[in-house]
């Protein structure tokens, strides 16, 4: 019985190639990971090894050659688990992550980046392992999507100047770099939709207050009430349709009930409808709600809510982190702005409408 004979021969190493062209391992690699030429070599040994390689057919170890090159040309990109988005309904809508998701990738596609998907846990953290990865050179940089307002590893790994960047939130040191819509001006275009309507006494229910998102949607939609005299009440609460919808009953068993109320997520402004429902109530003849966040797409009625360039995020904070990848190589300063806020629009929906004439 014949032996099976393996289809290629096994590729030659890097030692083998440079004893046939006569020169060190190192002036092989040198020569390899400098197509363009800008190293001194005489032009015959560079020509001689380049065409013992096509003819060998050698091919360099990625890794060797991305250790040369001091570049290991991966992003990371950090989110909260899974888990937790789909469990407990996340920090935010989880359409957002897969619309920012789509910019990232399409980014680095373009610059010839890979992607690597951490998952930011206990464990993460603990172990520091967001610091070997850059110490190890296994990734040049990190996008950073749902961080809280003062997580510890994001402080850590801008102090020790590794390139990172948000996306959606933004960090308590006003260093950091990010990119985000304007979460502030999304609460004060449904807080004025809402007075334009004539509701003069509205309820708001906000997220989780540990991301910044929550802070500034609420700062902006109840300074807004508050500017124009409108009575505004806030709620504590979580990124949940659960949440919204016991916040919801407690805030219809009141006898001086809100006639509008705006939520801070489409999780919680779904919860809020379904509860007022269940209330017999009528959306929005008796009850107007609005949602301060994109457009749920899969929920009949349509939310009156935010249109936000969320694809965009993803876009513009792979961009700045290839630009500050870029510099911290080099040594020199970015010439992008470190801190991009998106504008938003307001998008009429089917769940608000006026005041009724007693």
């Amino acid at each position: 019985m014949k032996k099976s004979v393996p289809d290629k021969k096994p590729s030659m190493s890097i030692r083998e190639m440079a004893k046939l062209a006569g020169v060190s391992p190192s002036t092989v690699s040198r020569i390899l990971n400098d197509p363009e030429g800008k190293i001194p070599f005489a032009p015959k040994t560079r020509q001689r090894i380049i065409e013992l390689c096509q003819q060998k057919g050698y091919q360099p170890n990625v890794h060797a050659k991305r250790l040369f090159a001091g570049r290991s040309h991966v992003l990371a990109l950090a989110v909260p688990p899974i888990s937790q988005r789909v469990a407990r309904e996340s920090r935010q809508n989880n359409s957002n992550f897969i619309h920012s998701l789509a910019g990232i990738e399409e980014q680095a596609t373009l610059n010839d980046q890979d992607l690597l998907l951490l998952t930011v846990n206990d464990r993460f953290c603990e172990n520091k392992k967001y610091r070997s990865l850059f110490t190890s050179r296994a990734i040049d940089g990190m996008l950073i999507w749902g961080g809280l307002w003062n997580e510890q590893y994001i402080g850590e790994l801008f102090e020790e100047n590794y390139p990172i960047v948000m996306i959606g939130t933004r960090h308590a040191n006003p260093d950091i770099a990010f990119v985000s819509v304007d979460n502030r001006q999304a609460g004060v275009l449904i807080a004025e939709h809402l007075i334009e309507l004539g509701h003069r006494h509205v309820g708001y229910l906000t997220g989780e207050l540990q991301a910044s998102a929550a802070q500034e949607r609420r700062d902006g939609f109840c300074q807004t009430c508050q500017r124009h005299n409108i009575q505004v009440t806030d709620y504590q609460g979580q990124f949940t349709y659960t949440s919204g919808y016991e916040l919801t009953e407690k805030i219809l068993n009141q006898k001086d009930a809100p006639t509008a109320i705006g939520a801070a997520s489409n999780s919680i402004a779904i919860g809020v409808y379904e509860a007022a429902m269940a209330h017999g109530l009528q959306v929005p003849s008796d009850l107007s709600i609005a949602a301060l966040e994109q457009e749920s797409l899969f929920y009949s009625p349509r939310l009156t809510c935010i249109e936000m360039p969320i694809y965009k995020t993803g876009v513009l904070g792979t961009q700045l982190l290839l630009q500050l990848i870029e510099d911290h190589a080099k040594g020199t300063v970015t010439k992008l702005e470190k801190q991009q806020i998106l504008p938003v629009a307001f998008k009429q929906g089917q769940t608000t409408g006026p005041v009724l004439t007693q």
